[in-house]
This record gives structure tokens, C-alpha cells and sequence, in this order.
């Protein structure tokens, strides 16, 4: 679908799930590493027997197809190069502290000058302005300053965080869907756009109905350890030899009448705690189904414009220097450095 598209990767940390999502769509993504390789290869889990630049099992998982070389872009050479490369590539993405790039003279007005139509897509933990823009970040603090924190844990103890670092996916994520739509406008009028991505932002919406139902009903959720007021039977619940943990989805009809649930639950799912089924489904709708549709409708048009001709001469000129080939979809494979 993305086949006569590049993609310069910058990024480090989740936030390069964003070029791999591009990749498996079929562009042509390239990762730029800093000499000595990414922060990611040194985290683990590793594979192999123990730590390496070779053996981070996080750095393979969010890099399949993709191809990798080495640029010291503080170097004038460096720059050079990452500059002759944007020329015949149309998507950036970096996840640097706002303002580095344009202190290297690598911003997006410096791109720009080289390929108006270039797409650069920034993922930082609290966007490109404003009084966080500066700020450090973890994974923790991203998902207390968003609220996901809020509704982890018990109501009688303080939040938890999540087990898995999943906050610069979610800003990852957003970034890929941020690229499509800006590259659907570089096609459409030859004109690129700086893609502004805010981490916390991104965290925010993955909360759905829990800020939703707020504003429309006044309700406000609370922790309810490993049970849930949305959905029913959910949870963990102690057996005669054991513990189970249930988990059903969107409020399953027919599951709740074997459930032995009262059938006024059933009918009216507002009889739970602060449940708001309309503000729910609508949170529902306007999540996946608004992502859905921006997919479709730039996908489609992409696989349309694939057969004609390219005004930027994308994929028409190669790399001076050797690349290795793009595995296969699906395959995890290290990325070489090459110098």
C-alpha cells in the first residue's frame, strides 16, 4: 500500500513503532541511529544470553521491516547526508527534545527547503509548546498526567502504574495515523505539514468513556481493583479450588442472562454504577471507528494513486551508501549499523 513511499526513522524508545506500522503498511523505512545505536538496544529483555546492541528483544519488537544505517547528524557530514536523504523521502520522524533538530538546522523549515512536500511527524512527551513542552517524562508520569493512573488500582490506596510501558506506543501509534493523513495532503496538493504529536494527549483518549461520561452525565469513576462496572461478569472471583479471572467485552446480552443478572441490569445498562451506555458506545464509535475510517480512506487512496505517475520521483534514486534489504513482513531480524 506504501510501496513508493520513504521513511526517515529517528525516533528512539516506543515511539519507533511508528515507522514500523508504516513498514507493514510497505513503506520503504529507514531507521537512523546516532553512532553507538539507539537507547532501545540497551533494554531489555534480552535474547542471546544476555544484554547487547544485538540482543534487545524491546528493539527487535518494534522494528520489523525496517532498514537501518548509522548517522552522526551533529556532524556536518552528518547533516549533509540526512539532508540529501530527505530529499527523495516523504515522511520524518523524531522523537528529540523540541527545538534540538532546529538547533542542528534539521527543523522542519530546514527540510522543507529541500522537499516542500517532506512530512515531519514529532512525538514528544507533551508536544512541540506550551509549559510542559520541556519537560522530562517517563512512562509513569505520562500516564498519571493523562489519567489512566486514576482508574489503576484500588479505590483504597493510591494509583498504580501499568505493568507494561505502553505511553510512547500510544504517541507512536497516533504518529503513524498523523503521517497518513499529512501525506494523503503532500500527494493531494504537494505541500508537506509538521505533525505535532503530544504523548499525553495520545494517552488521554485511550481512556474512552471515563471522560466522556463525565461530561455528559457528571459521573465520575472510581479504581475498582480487577473488577469493572463497565462490563459484567468481570474480574477475579474465588472458586472452591481456585481463582478465576473473567473478562467480557461490550455488554454482551445473552453472556449476562446466563450470568443470572437481574434483567433490569440487562435492559437498562444505566442501573450500573455511573454507567452510561450512550456516552460509552459514542466513545467507542468515535475512537476506533474515526482511526478505521482515517485508515480506510487514506489507504484507498494511496493504493490509487500507486499506479500513477510520482511527482517526486520517490524510490527513483538510491542510496550512496549500502543498505541492507527490508526483511520479509513479519520477520524479525536485527538491523545491522552501516557506516
Amino acid at each position: 500500500m506504501l510501496s513508493p513511499y520513504r521513511v526517515l526513522d529517528l525516533t528512539d524508545q516506543g515511539a519507533l513503532i511508528c515507522g514500523q506500522i508504516l513498514g507493514d503498511l510497505g513503506a520503504d523505512v529507514i531507521v537512523v541511529e546516532p553512532p553507538g545505536g539507539a537507547a532501545l538496544r540497551e533494554a531489555g529483555p534480552f535474547a542471546n544470553g544476555g544484554p547487547g546492541p544485538d540482543s534487545s528483544l524491546a528493539w527487535w519488537g518494534v522494528n520489523r521491516n525496517k532498514r537501518g544505517i548509522t548517522l552522526d547528524i551533529e556532524s556536518t557530514e552528518g547533516r549533509e547526508r540526512l539532508l540529501a536523504l530527505a530529499q527523495t523521502s516523504d515522511i520524518l520522524i523524531e522523537s528529540f527534545e523540541p527545538g534540538y533538530l532546529d538547533g542542528l538546522g534539521l527543523g522542519y523549515a530546514a527540510l522543507r527547503a529541500v522537499n516542500p512536500a517532506i512530512v515531519l511527524v514529532s512525538i514528544t512527551p507533551f508536544g512541540q509548546a506550551g509549559p510542559k513542552a520541556h519537560w522530562a517524562a517517563s512512562d509513569l508520569t505520562l500516564y498519571a498526567a493523562a489519567g489512566p493512573m486514576f482508574m489503576t488500582g484500588d479505590d483504597d490506596r493510591a494509583p498504580l502504574g501499568l505493568s507494561v510501558p505502553q505511553a510512547w506506543l500510544h504517541g507512536g501509534a497516533e504518529g503513524a495515523v498523523g503521517a497518513l493523513v499529512a501525506l494523503f495532503g503532500a500527494i493531494r496538493d504537494g505541500v508537506g505539514q509538521h505533525v505535532d504529536v503530544s504523548i499525553q494527549e495520545a494517552v488521554l483518549w485511550i481512556q474512552m468513556n471515563i471522560t466522556s461520561t463525565y461530561k455528559y452525565s457528571g459521573h465520575i469513576w472510581k479504581r475498582h481493583g480487577g473488577h469493572s462496572t463497565m462490563n459484567h461478569p468481570q474480574g477475579l472471583f474465588e472458586c472452591k479450588d481456585g481463582i478465576i479471572g473473567v473478562n467480557v467485552l461490550f455488554f454482551p446480552q445473552h453472556f449476562l442472562g446466563l450470568s443470572g443478572m437481574p434483567r433490569r441490569y440487562i435492559d437498562y445498562p444505566d442501573a450500573f454504577a455511573g454507567w452510561n451506555l450512550v456516552s460509552s458506545v459514542g466513545s467507542y464509535l468515535s475512537g476506533f471507528g474515526v482511526l478505521i475510517f482515517i485508515y480506510g480512506v487514506v489507504l484507498a487512496f494511496m493504493r490509487k494513486e500507486k499506479a500513477a505517475d510520482n511527482p517526486w520521483g520517490v524510490g527513483a534514486t538510491t542510496l550512496e551508501w549500502t543498505l541492507p534489504s527490508p526483511p520479509p513482513f513479519h520477520q524479525f531480524e536485527v538491523l545491522p549499523r552501516v557506516q
